[in-house]
């Protein structure tokens, strides 16, 4: 239940309006420039455009709460304790306006130090939850560790952006920082909210049809994909900063040039990380959490080809929303998002857990697959066919090479922690080693050494 409740509460951050896109966007364009007030005046103005908006989230927040027993299936837990959990989650809701900081922190390049805070709020999380669950608070113990592990994460940013900007306690916002702000919100909102539905929906759908005792083993046997996503997304990123910043400065071949050679990158490392993680998962949940809890091959494969897919979506869209072009893309993701939660509740009613994922691959195969890199295209003449070629160049080995993998796993399953680690730490050095001597030529290999030399010795 508390997944439900999470995925649930994501979407009370779309009535921020797409602020903290069209902010995004904004910034790393002013940013490129060189424009520092510029960037002042828009991170003032909006934190000044949170502070509304973040008392009608709560708002929301806190009506939906005594709302959820007539929305969601309880099970076992008690309408008390679930109400109260979803209370005690609106006051993650509060943090909204110190976002501000992290669209700061992302747009200056330096979305490596998001990445580490994230990581390591991990430890104040994990302690919240151990003490709840000593203390016996149940649901709404765990919401308030949720709440209360955001804090350092934020607060560090906050005082960095304050430190790199002093300005910010004086700077006076203009009605055109305003206008430039609303003007990228609405599109950039229904992108965001088109988007988040492939992502945070499936959760809801299971529940909401299947019960929550479907959502444990639905979540679990998806957990390795979803890391190795949350890796894959990370590269999309690091990168569109820098991207944004050469088109920018008018740079376009370079940019295109870089948005291929990432395009080909993503597709071998994903492959090469998804691959072992479809032949190992089963073994993986029968060791981790036992076998009762694993969703079955259909889950585990169409949720992989979805984190593959969604990579390199990632990737493509983020140059289209960073530099402020979002309109471009918005009805090819509405339309996506409609087919997408169509399929995912019809498939759900009959065929059961794996029905959100056939949805959301539905949505990229009769979609995305063809409309981004028709964007693309019109918006920064990058060649649908090189973009599509670097994307598909890996599956000619890789399909091959997983055949293998499956074959001989299948017929020596690891039995213990340190044969399954070995195995799929090999499998993927295998995948990376195909990609590199198979996927690129003499000179893609050559950029990639030169590049990994600069990374260490900084």
């Amino acid at each position: 239940m508390h997944r439900v409740l999470l995925g649930s509460f994501t979407y009370f951050g779309f009535l921020a309006l797409g602020v903290d896109g069209a902010l995004l966007a904004h910034l790393a364009n002013e940013i490129g420039r060189g424009e520092r007030n510029r960037v002042a005046r828009l991170l003032a103005a909006g934190f000044r455009a949170y502070l509304p908006v973040t008392f009608v989230i709560v708002v929301a927040g806190l009506v939906y709460s005594l709302c959820i027993p007539h929305i969601l299936v309880l099970g076992s837990l008690s309408t008390a304790e679930v109400v109260m959990g979803a209370v005690v989650m609106t006051g993650n809701l509060l943090w909204t306006p110190l976002t501000v900081f992290r669209a700061l922190a992302d747009a200056e390049q330096r979305g490596y130090l998001v990445k580490n805070l994230l990581t390591l709020q991990a430890i104040p999380l994990t302690g919240c939850l151990l003490v709840a669950a000593r203390m016996g608070w149940g649901l709404p113990g765990q919401s308030l560790a949720l709440v209360i592990a955001q804090a350092p994460t934020l607060t560090i940013l906050a005082m960095r952006g304050l430190r790199a900007y002093p300005e910010l306690r004086s700077v006076r916002v203009t009605p055109d920082d305003r206008a430039a702000l609303w003007s990228l919100s609405w599109p950039t909102l229904a992108v965001s909210l088109s988007g988040q539905i492939a992502l945070q929906s499936d959760n809801i759908v299971v529940g909401a049809f299947l019960g929550p005792a479907s959502v444990t083993a639905f979540f679990l046997t998806q957990r390795l994909a979803r890391l190795a996503l949350a890796q894959l997304e990370g590269l999309g990123i690091a990168t569109w900063a820098p991207l944004v910043e050469l088109h920018a400065q008018e740079k376009h071949d370079p940019f295109r040039q870089r948005l291929l050679d990432l395009t080909s990158l993503l597709s071998g490392v994903g492959l090469a990380t998804l691959g072992p993680i479809v032949v190992y998962n089963q073994p993986f949940m029968r060791l981790w959490v036992g076998p009762g809890y694993f969703a079955g091959y259909a889950v585990c494969v169409t949720a992989s080809i979805n984190a593959w897919l969604w990579s390199l979506s990632t990737l493509w869209s983020w140059p289209i929303s960073g530099t402020g072009r979002v309109r471009h893309w918005l009805p090819y993701a509405v339309t996506s998002a409609v087919l997408n939660i169509s399929i995912s509740v019809f498939a759900t009613i009959r065929l059961g857990v794996v029905g959100p994922l056939l949805g959301t691959l539905a949505a990229f195969v009769l979609v995305q697959s063809w409309a981004l890199p028709r964007v693309l295209w019109e918006l920064f003449s990058i060649e649908p066919r090189q973009l599509l070629g670097r994307a598909a160049v890996p599956l000619l080995w890789g399909g091959p090479y997983l055949g293998i993998l499956w074959f001989a796993v299948q017929r020596h399953p690891p039995d213990r922690w340190v044969s399954l680690g070995l195995g799929a730490a090999g499998s993927m050095a295998g995948g990376a080693a195909l990609w590199w001597f198979l996927s690129l030529t003499a000179t893609d290999r050559s950029f990639w050494t030169s590049r990994l030399r600069i990374l260490l010795r900084s």
